[in-house]
């Protein structure tokens, strides 16, 4: 029996997680810069060339080009998608119950 005639059952589903989002336009850097450094374990935050951001945390170095999403969950870690990354994992939130 190949694998694609077997019923995939699925028992399991990511839970609902909130996020704000933000994508780095090269134009934006002052709020790309608030909401990153003041998430959990994030050590600094820099423009480098005029269209990367820097972000030094405890886990290394991540950095975001344009296009690239900056993502700060519930948890307040900062995670850096890629747009096409993004677009598959987040969706926005209808205006009520985004909390807006």
């Amino acid at each position: 029996m190949s694998r694609t005639s077997v019923p995939r059952k699925f028992n399991y589903q990511v839970r609902p997680y909130r996020a704000e989002c933000l994508q780095w336009r090269g134009d934006n850097y002052d709020a790309m810069h608030a909401l990153v450094s003041g998430s959990n374990g994030v050590n600094s935050v820099e423009l480098f060339r005029e269209q990367y951001i820097v972000v030094r945390h405890e886990k290394g170095v991540s950095t975001l080009s344009h296009g690239c999403w900056a993502v700060k969950g519930e948890d307040e870690e900062v995670r850096i998608y890629t747009e096409s990354e993004f677009i598959i994992k987040y969706e926005v939130l209808a205006q009520e119950n985004s909390g807006v």
